[in-house]
């Protein structure tokens, strides 16, 4: 908006915590690191790649590219799997779920490609279509399932079918879906390195960051309630504020 709209729109963004970033936050802790969430930037983060590129971040700086490795541990037989190129290549599957997996997709193709002619699919989790449609339980069970839904759907509860099977028919380019799926990690803090520079650029065109503080906890004296804990004001500002910037 403040790109395209200049001095013509006025952009206040409000977000509750005291700490930019949200689940893509950190924070120092004495001589500790924390960072909270998911911490991967993915290839096909164009809108995020970009809006860091205009800022005048060198990315190459400030991003560690991974390939396309990732690991997940299973805790069923206790054991840690790399994943592959395709979900029923993947080693933490049975010999029954990978069956299970391609048979599946085998016989639910048309519903992917043609998934916006049933938008009712939209009112049901993609959980219980699955299992309806003969997926295994188990399978959805998976540490990469779970994880495939929370980085993909940006939302850890049960997504709905509808949205899944939209992304399992082409979400992206098949041409560029090797680069897509690269990964990248920080090279240090989360919001120093990523959430920083966009918070600059975004204030540099106009914009206002509005922190609301975050209740943490109710203070009780007998029956009573006495106070409120907030968590502190936005650590970010405050860094700057004692740099002077």
């Amino acid at each position: 908006l403040l790109e395209q709209g200049g001095s013509g729109v006025q952009v206040d963004l409000i977000y509750q915590g005291h700490l930019l970033g949200g689940k893509a936050t950190s924070w120092t802790d004495g001589p500790y690191l924390v960072g909270h969430g998911f911490h991967v930037v993915f290839g096909f983060y164009k809108e995020m790649l970009g809006l860091l590129a205009r800022s005048g971040a060198n990315l190459d700086e400030l991003l560690v590219p991974c390939g396309n490795k990732l690991f997940f541990f299973e805790g069923r037989d206790r054991r840690i799997h790399a994943a592959a190129d395709s979900f029923g290549d993947y080693s933490g599957l049975t010999p029954q779920e990978r069956g299970n997996f391609l048979d599946w997709s085998a016989r639910n193709a048309l519903s992917f490609l043609n998934v916006d002619q049933h938008p009712e699919l939209d009112e049901i989790a993609f959980e219980e279509w699955g299992a309806q449609t003969g997926l295994l339980e188990s399978l959805l069970a998976t540490n990469l399932f779970r994880y495939t839904r929370d980085v993909f759907f940006n939302y850890p509860q049960p997504t709905s079918a509808y949205s899944v099977l939209k992304f399992l028919g082409g979400s992206f380019e098949q041409d560029d879906a090797q680069a897509g799926f690269n990964l990248f990690c920080a090279n240090g803090d989360m919001v120093e390195c990523l959430i920083a520079p966009m918070a600059d650029y975004f204030q540099s065109l106009g914009g206002t960051l509005t922190p609301r503080l975050k209740v943490q906890r109710l203070l009780h004296s007998g029956q009573r309630i006495s106070g409120v804990e907030v968590a502190e004001p936005d650590v970010l500002n405050r860094r700057r504020e004692l740099l002077g910037v």
